[in-house]
């Protein structure tokens, strides 16, 4: 009896999907193809199988004859192309070069290659190569149906051939045992899966590991914009690129089936070097152009030109990276005073990090300190005192140190606990100390500005304006964390901040960031997350034989999810302080803002997380705020993960900025705005400005912004500039602009909050110090809010622009 029940329990799973909301979901067939050719059009719309079970589901639901799968590049069209890339000789073997040269390497023998394929399915891509002579080929899937099937087909015909089930995010292979990987179809289909950000820290991590030297990690995708992103990104060092055409699809297969196919082809080195990138991808012929085949072509050929160029940059163009073997470390056992080297550290299977050795120029005085480490944060990798050769000369003089060790941190490494990259890296510290650090002594680590306990990446986008965009949540333990402070007393008292305050964040709680990858990752919002807590409601499900009820979540009388949402009372960016703080000590509508009268019309230029005109929204009530985005991917970003919603007094336009203003400024709505702020970050950040755009500083625009106030209006921008000259041209171009008006808040050496007001009435320290008494008096009165602190000390740091 219990043998029929279970048998009966088996076929309903077989007639019945797994339930939930990864349900799997099938679309209607398009015309033309017939119920019984294979379903091939799935792939596409298969993000729902990123579960197991979903994938057994969708595999045993396929007709006999159907089970055997090619989502797209069948055998003929790649058997060329894949075969003389698995026959080439590695690049690491000595080549010929005339009578005087080694013998050339032998050829390679197809049976001694060590292939593995992850994410096999039920392709018959490793059937052809092993008819083709490979014969050493393991398969991997982590659907045990699909493994037994295949494994169960191929035991006769290919009895060498090896089938395992396991997941591909964790090969349990050893380190450096396989000469090639070939990827076909499994990276794309992470990405359709929402599963991108898994990829990036276990399964590339896999795959470089499981490598030898020399070895090749081979690609067969529809080379979808994110999966471009992330090969480009994470086989940029070490590792030899080609990138290849696949021959198109017969002219006999259906529309449907039809797909643009590359080839990637990654060659594992022994260094950490730069290569520029070999390629034939053809260009998009002009009737093709506006076909959504041209521009996902067009789209890879423009991310393979962009790479190029960063590529060229550092291997060979104005900024040269070295490895460890590139130096003589004899050599840099001395000190050379002014010396600074472009560094790229790491072991290409497994960590990777770009530095600057720097030594201290002649004359800076005493140097307590022989050698030091200073880890950058991603956010601050684009600070201008880390990455300019000025501003890191005058960060190793505060250090007081005779030589120091940069390193940045970029997407590669930024979610490494911080004890695990120190132990990375000490090992090659060692190597790049000078001859009078002791060998017993350790090196101090320091680490700048904050120090990460903990990120995770939660989103990640493509956009045609602002290119990769990513959401992450991150944990700060704290400020500084030097683990020899006792010691190097001199340099724990780094701090490029006059008010502590000011610039810090709380404690062991959760920021989200918003992060644009064009800007090198730096930081362009961030917001503190909290916890709200809410009762489950109970759901009720009836079925014909009873009526059942069902309690979602915890089984307590009083069941409860915790919530986090974005905190609109606390501003993360210190230079968000200071606009809050200019608006209400020097804007003439100051005494509106809180009380009953006329609306302050407000622009603001740039949405970011909007955590600006939020938390405007709900402290200043009688503000009109229009927000003007030109990316409509960031306000689909701010609404689901910054908790940004528009109301009566806040409504957003996707417009450009710059002919926003102009417009506005040379029409009938001219001089009718109260307010103007400017807050945008730069994609370009070749000339050390990192907020806002240089076109956003330019004197025709300024004016433009000028002509949009009313009498009493008022300009506010905020300026990360790193090169003192660029900064003085800045300073210049708005004082012709705004004369005497111009006010500004210094948060550090290189950012500026700065205040215009159209009238150029001229305005006294005197009069700041007065209204900054009649500003403290006003909001502990009216508000008294933990905010209202930050804001009156920044209002004290403004001062007039002479």
């Amino acid at each position: 009896m219990d043998k029929i029940k279970m048998r009966k329990q088996k076929q309903k799973q077989k007639q019945n999907p797994p339930r939930g909301e990864s349900e799997v979901v099938f679309r209607p067939l398009p015309d033309g193809v017939e119920e019984d050719e294979p379903r091939r059009d799935l792939f596409m719309d298969l993000g729902y199988l990123k579960r197991k079970e979903n994938w057994e589901y969708f595999f045993r639901s396929r007709k006999r004859d159907e089970f055997l799968i090619e989502w797209y590049a069948e055998w003929p069209q790649i058997q060329s192309l894949l075969t003389d890339q698995l026959l080439s000789p590695s690049s690491l073997l000595p080549k010929s070069d005339g009578e005087a040269a080694e013998p050339p390497p032998p050829a390679v023998q197809p049976g001694e290659l060590n292939i593995l394929v992850p994410g096999c399915g039920s392709s018959r891509l490793s059937e052809h190569l092993y008819d083709a002579g490979f014969k050493k080929i393991t398969n991997v899937d982590f659907s045990d149906m699909v493994i037994k099937k295949m494994s169960k087909r191929n035991k006769k015909q290919r009895p060498v051939m090896k089938w395992r089930a396991t997941n591909v995010k964790a090969l349990e292979f050893i380190d450096k045992s396989m000469d090639v990987i070939i990827d076909k179809a499994a990276l794309d289909a992470f990405v359709v899966s929402d599963d991108a950000f898994t990829v990036e820290t276990r399964y590339i991590l896999q795959v470089k590991r499981i490598l030898k030297d020399g070895g090749r990690f081979i690609c067969i995708t529809v080379a979808d914009p994110i999966v471009t992103s992330i090969l480009l990104h994470h086989f940029r060092f070490g590792w030899k690129t080609s990138v290849h055409d696949v021959p198109e699809e017969p002219e006999s297969s259906s529309e449907n089936q039809k797909r643009q196919v590359f080839m990637f082809v990654f060659e594992k080195t022994t260094c950490a070097s730069v290569a520029l990138i070999s390629t034939d991808i053809r260009k998009c012929e002009s009737r093709d152009a506006e076909s959504q085949e041209g521009k996902s072509r067009s789209q890879l050929i423009k991310a393979l030109e962009d790479e190029q160029k960063y590529r060229d940059k550092y291997s060979g163009g104005s900024e040269v990276l070295n490895t460890l073997e590139d130096l003589n470390l004899e050599e840099l056992k001395e000190y050379a005073p002014g010396r600074r080297i472009m560094l790229i550290l790491g072991d290409p299977a497994t960590y990777v990090y770009k530095g600057f050795l720097i030594d201290a120029q002649q004359d800076s005085g005493p140097c307590p300190c022989n050698f030091v480490v200073l880890f950058v944060p991603r956010s601050q990798v684009n600070h201008w005192i880390h990455s300019s050769e000025e501003g890191q000369k005058r960060l190793l003089a505060k250090l007081k140190a005779a030589r120091a060790l940069i390193i940045l941190e970029d997407s590669n490494n930024c979610e490494v606990p911080w004890d695990d990259k120190k132990t990375q890296l000490k090992h090659i510290v060692r190597k790049l100390a000078p001859r009078r650090c002791d060998v017993g002594v350790p090196i101090p680590f320091f680490t700048s500005g904050e120090m990460v306990k903990a990120c995770r990446t939660v989103h990640r986008v493509l956009s045609t304006v602002t290119r990769m965009i990513i959401v992450e949540e991150t944990v700060y333990r704290k400020r500084l964390d030097y683990d020899d402070q006792d010691q190097y007393p001199e340099a724990f008292s780094l701090d490029y901040d006059d008010d502590d305050d000011l610039n810090s964040d709380p404690k062991d709680q959760v920021f989200r960031r918003l992060i644009f990858l064009l800007s090198a990752g730096m930081t362009q919002s961030e917001a503190l997350c909290k916890e709200v807590v809410e009762e489950n409601k109970k759901e009720i499900h009836t079925t014909k034989k009873k009526k059942r009820q069902i309690i979602s979540g915890s089984s307590s009388k009083k069941a409860s999810n915790i919530k986090r949402e974005i905190d609109h009372d606390y501003l993360a960016h210190p230079y968000h302080n200071a606009i809050i703080s200019g608006l209400m000590l020097i804007s003439p509508h100051r005494k509106r803002f809180t009380t009953n009268g006329p609306n302050v019309e407000t622009v603001v230029i740039g949405l970011g997380g909007g955590s600006l005109p939020m938390f405007m929204k709900k402290w200043l009530a009688t503000v009109n705020i229009q927000v003007v985005e030109i990316d409509h991917l960031v306000s689909d970003i701010a609404t689901k993960y910054f908790d940004f919603k528009e109301a009566a007094r806040l409504r957003l336009h996707i417009a450009d900025g710059l002919l926003y203003v102009k417009d506005k400024a040379h029409s009938e709505a001219a001089g009718k705005l109260d307010i103007l702020i400017v807050d945008v970050g730069s994609l370009d950040l070749s000339l050390g400005l990192n907020r806002p755009s240089k076109e956003f500083v330019q004197e025709s625009f300024l004016r433009d912004a000028k002509n949009c106030l009313s009498e009493e209006g008022l300009f506010v921008m905020s300026v990360f500039c790193g090169p003192s000259a660029l900064r003085a041209a800045i300073h210049s171009t708005l004082k012709n602009v705004f004369g005497e008006s111009l006010l500004c808040l210094q948060l550090k050496v290189d950012e500026e909050v700065f205040f215009g007001l159209k009238n150029e009435s001229a305005i006294t320290e005197d009069y700041i110090s007065a209204a900054c008494d009649e500003l403290e008096t006003s909001l502990e009165a009216a508000v008294n809010h933990k905010w209202t602190k930050r804001v009156i000390k920044a209002s004290k740091l403004i001062r007039p622009l002479r």
